[in-house]
């Protein structure tokens, strides 16, 4: 049985031009090649390969796992937005009917396209529901700020008092309400008020679309008021253009 010389033995270990404190060991490499999304610790003698020569642990963050969490802020919006987006479409009116039925949906493209002339920003609940799911909402007022735009465009497009008209008039009463238990600081929920609405919505325009036979679904024409009013200053031109 040959024997070999301890100095034998390290000159085998050592390859031609490579310091030896340099190598990495295996269980370093392994740690390199971890793909369970957790971040890699590089020890301090991986890091003087690149020619740092620095004793401090590098943390490298996964490619996949992104780094990027939800905020609290965001988290908490989301909460109480899906507390209120629930109240609503828990909401009644006095004979039991559900208020938020009509409000669920985007009315149809094709049945409906004047709606989608008149109203700019069209949004329903489901667009809200898919925005607090994805954290999309920074705080209660920008939830609030969209049930808001929601109620006003059915306020925009259908009849004054018609049942639609009225679920949403009551729906913004309703939002108010839980505004104030879910957040009572919150800030302009005092001010806003679904009669103020009201009177703004009286004085916009309405834009004239065909006849479909449902008087809950369209706004025809300007509001009656303003064509007795027309009517009346036509009939005073005609009786002075007969007179002359």
């Amino acid at each position: 049985m040959s024997s070999t010389s301890p100095n034998q033995a390290s000159k085998r270990k050592r390859a031609p031009g490579v310091d030896a404190s340099n190598i990495i060991e295996g269980e370093s490499r392994r740690a390199k090649r971890r793909k369970d999304g957790s971040p890699v610790k590089v020890s301090g003698s991986a890091s003087s390969l690149g020619g740092e020569g620095e004793d401090e642990d590098v943390v490298v963050d996964d490619a996949e796992g992104g780094g990027v969490g939800v905020d609290e802020a965001r988290r908490s919006a989301s909460e109480l937005g899906h507390q209120l987006l629930d109240a609503l479409r828990k909401a009644t009116s006095p004979s039991g009917t559900a208020l938020a039925t009509e409000f669920k949906k985007l009315p149809n493209k094709r049945q409906y396209p004047d709606y989608y002339e008149l109203i700019k920003q069209p949004i329903a609940f489901d667009d809200i529901r898919a925005k607090l799911d994805a954290h999309r909402y920074a705080s209660l007022e920008e939830v609030k700020a969209d049930f808001d735009l929601c109620f006003r465009n059915a306020k925009k497009y259908n009849v004054k008092n018609s049942d639609i008209w009225n679920a949403a008039r009551d729906l913004q009463r309703k939002m108010v309400a839980t505004c104030k238990s879910l957040q009572p600081h919150m800030t302009g929920v005092h001010e806003d008020t679904p009669e103020a609405d009201d009177d703004e919505d009286e004085d916009e325009d309405f834009v004239e679309s065909p006849s479909k036979g449902d008087n809950e679904k369209r706004k025809a024409g300007r509001p009656p008021n303003l064509f007795k009013k027309y009517d009346a200053r036509l009939t005073q031109l005609i009786e002075k253009t007969d007179s002359e």
